[in-house]
């Protein structure tokens, strides 16, 4: 993900600078990929989010930007959209965490920031002499009913700030339903919330810059962690998370109840990832040029099992002409229309297990069902990422975070990945060459 991009407003505006291990010194902007229109990376993932190296999903040129909408100059509002400032979490989470009566529908509201919280609605929450405090459950947005957190992304992503949505929400401390009108706000508005520390926080050594008195202010937590529990909700498909609490007090019960209370291996936690990078059919018909008649999704990259399955992924080569992929139109008999039908369906599924897909290969215009056996998510971020091409170029050791499961990877936050222990010392070396060299290539104005 470090590899050469156009400046671009977006990757100024998210401050996601990578700083050197020793000396915390910025090496240059990132910009996650999963921010531009109409393109999912977290997809890779199959639930749980990681990401490959950009030059695996697309080719950074004038057309695939044209196409992704995030070559020209444009405002925060006008690409991210608004947000609906609620974080909530699956049926599991809340029939367990809550003891909400399992015939109930919708989502338990877990964060309340900006919007959501002007409206009243209000967050389930564990209150200090450990009593739990119940909140409001979303039921429907607009109208229609909402049985996922990617329900809320889908419904709310085509909107902007100032937008008004209606929300039905049944209020758990006296089963009240009721309709309640929610004006978007700016993602960025909400972001910024302050946040108390938290162990989960420390852990994750995310420490939130210091300020004015270059005094630490506390930690942040990226919310997506818990199994079962879905942030990008709170950007409305712009990314931006909320801080955790908002979201829910850290104890045994919620950490029971979102699945990161025991010990566990990383498969069981996270699940077994497909291994593509999928973009939507704007981006299929405008970058690709593909027939609109077309249905599917459009491959920018493939890792791991869907490399060893044939995927292939549609790329610029070097001589500018475009080396046609597949489109993913099926998973398990389940037609695809969007990046988080890719998600959805394989939320629940572990590493080992088997999946059908369906593919068109739009060299030869013919469909074929292949079978993938979904692979661990360690093993598909650390990939190496293919030789640079032209001049070197800084590969880093960079996963997208939203590497939890029953999330896509929109929200916002750039982290190092862990390099494995009996490979550490070899990739520090190699992160030491890249960075003097990346240097040498901002000093003559490769980046600018």
């Amino acid at each position: 993900v470090q590899e050469k991009a156009p400046q671009t407003v977006e990757a100024k505006s998210r401050n996601a600078e990578v700083e050197k291990q020793e000396e915390q010194q910025p090496q240059g902007s990132l910009f996650q990929t999963g921010a531009r229109h109409g393109f999912d990376s977290g997809v890779l993932g199959g639930a749980v989010g990681g990401t490959i190296s950009v030059n695996e999903v697309a080719k950074v040129d004038t057309d695939i930007q044209g196409a992704l909408g995030f070559s020209r100059r444009r405002s925060w509002q006008e690409i991210h959209g608004g947000t609906l400032g609620v974080a909530v979490g699956n049926k599991a989470a809340m029939h367990e965490f809550a003891k909400v009566d399992k015939d109930i529908q919708g989502l338990l509201i877990f964060g309340v920031a900006g919007p959501a919280r002007l409206a009243g609605l209000k967050a389930t929450q564990r209150m200090k002499d450990g009593s739990l405090s119940l909140g409001d459950v979303l039921q429907e947005v607009n109208g229609a009913v909402v049985n996922e957190p990617a329900d809320v992304v889908r419904l709310t992503a085509t909107m902007k700030p100032g937008e008004q949505v209606r929300l039905k929400v049944l209020h758990l401390s006296n089963k009240r339903t009721e309709t309640v009108k929610v004006m978007l706000g700016r993602v960025d508005s909400v972001v910024q919330e302050k946040a108390p520390q938290t162990v989960e926080a420390k852990n994750r050594n995310a420490e939130v810059r210091k300020q004015q008195k270059q005094q630490q202010q506390g930690s942040r937590l990226q919310t997506s962690a818990p199994h079962g529990f879905d942030s990008r909700a709170l950007g409305a498909a712009a990314g931006g998370t909320l801080s955790i609490n908002e979201v829910a007090k850290v104890d045994t019960d919620i950490q029971r109840a979102l699945g990161v209370s025991q010990r566990r291996s990383w498969q069981e936690i996270h699940g077994g990832t497909l291994g593509v990078a999928v973009g939507n059919k704007a981006a299929m018909h405008e970058f690709a040029k593909v027939d609109k008649n077309i249905q599917g999704l459009l491959i920018f990259g493939v890792a791991g099992p869907a490399r060893l399955a044939g995927l292939k992924a549609t790329q610029r080569m070097k001589d500018g002409s475009l080396s046609l992929g597949d489109v993913l139109q099926e998973i398990n008999g389940t037609v695809l229309n969007t990046p988080e039908d890719v998600v959805r369906l394989t939320a629940t599924m572990k590493a080992g297990e088997q999946v059908s897909v369906k593919v068109l290969h739009l060299s030869d215009q013919r469909t074929e069902t292949v079978k993938v056996t979904l692979g661990r998510v360690d093993s598909v971020v650390q990939e190496k990422a293919p030789k640079k091409q032209e001049r070197e170029q800084p590969q880093g050791s960079l996963f997208q975070t939203g590497a939890q499961h029953g999330i896509d990877g929109t929200d916002g936050h750039v982290r190092l990945a862990k390099v494995d222990s009996n490979q550490e010392e070899k990739a520090l070396e190699e992160e030491e060459q890249q960075q003097q060299q990346q240097q040498q290539e901002q000093a003559q104005g490769f980046f600018g």
